[in-house]
């Protein structure tokens, strides 16, 4: 519970801060704005993370349909673990975000320029962030071509594992300090804002 309130004072800390023309939002529902803490929600039955997200808000979403949810597209967040806090752009759970990454994965296959576009806003992030696909995990930096990417990226399956682009820092990192935590979030997000706007489906903007 103390956690999931920092998580809150942090939410009510960064959603100022976040550019309005990114165009993300916390969860519309503020009971739902941090992760909750009761275990029926958590798949191993234990609070191995929390975290808080964002992403389309409430009237993009019902474009969709009206039970859509956030965690039906794709998200950045700030998930906590035991030993480190990782900022992350999120296409997806497991069994999740089918939508933008069924449009990710078609314009890969079928556009060439999207998959180098791709390729050079990830590889682009530089050291220290990484891409998580089919459990997975390899650093961005380590790619050599869009095609070696792509094979790579074949690989997602949005009914079976997650896919996660991100960064982690280490507990009492001092870009985590008090000073410096939003600047960090804010900085990893505006890296990973081409992205998001690159991967998630256009159908309604």
């Amino acid at each position: 519970m103390d956690v999931r309130n920092r998580l809150y004072e942090l939410d009510s800390l960064l959603t100022p801060a976040i550019p309005i023309s990114w165009n993300i939002h916390h969860h519309f529902k503020p009971d739902n704005i941090v992760a909750t803490i009761d275990i029926q929600f958590h798949v191993s039955r234990e609070i191995g993370a929390l975290w808080v997200a964002y992403g389309r808000d409430r009237n993009a979403l019902k474009a969709y349909s009206e039970t859509a949810t956030p965690l039906d597209f794709m998200r950045l967040q700030v998930i906590i673990h035991d030993f480190d806090i990782g900022i992350w752009l999120m296409p997806g759970k497991d069994n999740g975000s089918q939508i933008d990454r069924e449009y990710f994965l078609t314009n890969m296959k079928d556009d060439l320029n999207y998959r180098e576009s791709f390729y050079n806003l990830l590889t682009n992030l530089g050291d220290h962030y990484w891409i998580k696909i089919a459990e997975d995990l390899r650093l961005v930096t380590t790619f050599q071509n869009s095609m070696e990417l792509f094979n790579y990226c074949l690989r997602d399956n949005w009914r079976v594992y997650y896919f996660i682009i991100g960064r982690d820092y280490h507990i009492g990192s001092p870009e985590l300090t008090s000073a410096q935590i939003i600047n960090t979030i804010i900085s990893d997000f505006g890296k990973y804002i081409p992205l998001y706007n690159l991967i998630k489906d256009k159908t309604f903007g």
